[in-house]
């Protein structure tokens, strides 16, 4: 995987604003903010963070890779982990993205759903009970790239954060990608079934 470590410090004392020590879980509302957007509008940014068919085949239970919209404290499975909790250094990391990613879109991604998130200050939903993994009521993640696309182009929000003509042109250029895709007969499907049929 491709995994996202964010900070966010003051331009001024360098002081780290996720951290809040009059909460007892020491997150601020910068950060509680930031990662409910990432929590709201992750899926979304699949496509972005896993652009391959094969991309998908990692994120399933047991792989140490993220396979549902979720968040925790310290928790490897999950989509959002809370690094040194408690700690100067406590920051984001994102883990849902795949080595195959653009390390610049995947950044972007990441940051355009944190900043959507503090823009839109919803209450950041409760954290996993440790694996994530193993919680079935957490949402999944979109199974296929065809899914992802259509959940990045259904996101408004996340479209114009974005830029709209960029989501435009990457969409029109994957799902033309995965029409080649469709359209290939794989080495798989003709050891299996030529010499049956």
């Amino acid at each position: 995987g491709c995994h996202y470590h964010v900070s966010l410090l003051r331009k001024k004392g360098g002081q780290n604003v996720f951290i809040d020590t009059k909460k007892p879980d020491q997150m601020s509302d910068t950060m509680r903010y930031f990662v409910q957007g990432i929590i709201d509008h992750g899926a979304a940014c699949m496509a972005l963070f896993n652009p391959t068919p094969n991309c998908y085949r990692r994120l399933r239970p047991n792989t140490f890779a993220p396979s549902n919209v979720s968040w925790g404290a310290e928790d490897r499975s999950a989509m959002v982990r809370i690094k040194s909790p408690g700690t100067k250094a406590m920051h984001v990391e994102m883990r849902a993205a795949s080595a195959l990613s653009n390390p610049y879109l995947s950044a972007a991604g990441t940051l355009a759903c944190g900043l959507l998130g503090l823009q839109e200050k919803r209450k950041l939903g409760r954290q996993s009970d440790g694996p994530a993994e193993q919680d079935a009521t957490l949402p999944r993640f979109p199974g296929s790239l065809d899914q992802a696309l259509d959940l990045l182009e259904a996101d408004k929000a996340l479209c114009s954060m974005l830029g709209e003509e960029f989501v435009d042109i990457f969409t029109k250029m994957k799902r033309y990608e995965l029409s080649r895709f469709h359209d290939h007969v794989s080495q798989w499907e003709s050891d299996e079934y030529l010499e049956l049929y």
